[in-house]
Formats: C-alpha cells, structure tokens, sequence
C-alpha cells in the first residue's frame, strides 16, 4: 500500500493572517516540537531521542500461582505449567533489572528466583502485599533459564515479574 501523504493549509500564525497562504507538509520531521530535556525540534527526532534516552527495551518475564503457595511450591509460567519442569528460556543476552512480587493479601513470604537451578535472587514480603526490588544489575545469556519457588511461609495469588533488559 503507498504511503499517503498529508499537508496542511496555513492562513494565520499567532492569530495573525498570513499575507501569503502556506502549505505544511506534516511528515513528522516537519513538525514543531519543545519539552523540557529535550535538545530536538521536531517530532522525528524527538521520537529518536526518547528511544535513545530510554535504552534498550524490557521484557517482562512472569510467575505466579492461582492459589495459596506455601514452601515448597513451584510458581507456573502458564496455568499449570511448573516452572521448575518448563522455565521461561532466554532467548537472547539481557540485563535483569528489577524484580516485583504482589500477592493477594498482607503476607510474610519468601520466593526465590532461580537461574539455571543456582539461586539468583530472593524477594521477601514481611507482613506485605507488594514489594520491588530494582537497581538489579545480572548479566543473563541466551538459553539461560529462569524458574522461581516460594522458599518460606506462604502467599495467596502470587505474582513474580522479572524485568529483563535486552540488547538495543
């Protein structure tokens, strides 16, 4: 399909009439644009610097349990699908970045987050709902695989996502 193109008709600025009437061609690298901390003055290129500014993309990888997890329990990727059996699977090098943990009620618990079997990182709730960690900074490999277990006490609903930077 070609791409269609779009302009505009310009009669006035700031209120003012133009003595001679303009078209604007509104291909984004024609647009106005300011912000504050932004160096660009049109819409392409500010989209180019909030993607530069943002880095590399995070993917969210997620465990949970539809019911009460007490020790012992492996979280599922899927309903069903334990994540010690079938572990969510890198599928490319990235930076793990933050973990979250949210259960259905105040609780005290413990879930630890596995890489390949080794420990990697624990998230404990103390009398909590929530918690986040982030400012994590572990290198992850491709085929690296990720699994997690409540290791102490017990949770309703708990709900693990594991934030993975991937390479720009």
């Amino acid at each position: 399909m070609p791409t269609k193109r779009y302009g505009v008709l310009i009669v006035e600025v700031d209120g003012a009439e133009l003595e001679f009437q303009e078209e604007l061609d509104l291909d984004s690298d024609n647009v106005f644009f300011t912000a504050a901390g932004y160096t660009s003055d049109n819409a392409q290129d500010a989209i180019i610097e909030t993607i530069t500014k943002s880095g590399a993309a995070r993917t969210p990888y997620g465990f949970y349990y539809d019911a009460n997890a007490t020790t012992g329990r492996w979280l599922e990727v899927n309903k069903g699908v334990s994540s010690q059996t079938s572990p969510h699977v890198m599928p490319e090098v990235g930076i793990l970045k933050a973990v979250t943990l949210s259960v259905k009620n105040n609780t005290t618990c413990s879930i630890e987050i596995y890489k390949n079997g080794v420990s990697l990182q624990t998230i404990t709730l103390a009398a909590e709902q929530t918690k986040v960690i982030s400012g994590l900074s572990i290198s992850l490999v491709s085929a690296d695989e990720l699994s997690a277990q409540v290791t102490s006490g017990s949770c309703t609903e708990p709900n693990i996502q594991v934030q993975v930077q991937v390479s720009a």
